[in-house]
């Protein structure tokens, strides 16, 4: 499991290998599930969670969409099984948590980036076009495909 950033149109992109610190997050984890009289574990192991969250990903695969929240939700889970006293764990775990939420910021800032941008209206003949331009007659016009290039009068 990597995370990755940047864009297609970038040729380098920054990838990032999270698998060993998702594995060493785990196995900590793990170790602190409570357990019955019989040694089996009282819920589903973190690792064993983990394991079928990211089972469909690829190698390298991206963490983005709707993978982020699953991510995000697999860690207040497993957050109440961190040693408080092992700074090692705590801090890999805000490490790798702030990680996945990058990918949660980047998809938030650029839908607020898209929803900003202005639309612009463009025109074929553009120094010839009057600058002032009635938007209804140009409706109107377009409308009954009457637009005459000479005129330029909308």
């Amino acid at each position: 499991m990597k995370k990755q950033e940047g864009t297609k149109k970038e040729e380098e992109v920054i990838t990032i290998d999270l698998s060993k610190d998702f594995k060493r997050l785990c196995a900590h984890v793990d170790a602190r599930i409570p357990k019955t009289d019989d040694g089996v574990p009282e819920i589903e192991k973190p690792s064993d969670q983990l394991s079928a969250i990211t089972s469909e990903w690829e190698e390298n695969e991206k963490i983005e969409g709707k993978n982020i929240q699953i991510l995000l939700d697999w860690f207040n889970k497993v957050l109440p099984y961190i040693d408080e006293e092992n700074d090692t764990e705590k801090k890999r775990f805000d490490k790798l948590q702030d990680l996945v939420k990058i990918g949660h910021i980047r998809e938030k800032a650029h839908q607020t980036l898209k929803e900003r941008l202005p639309v612009f209206v463009l025109f074929n003949n553009y120094f010839r076009v009057k600058p002032l331009i009635h938007l209804d007659h140009l409706a109107t016009r377009i409308e009954s495909n009457i637009l005459d290039d000479t005129q330029y009068d909308y």
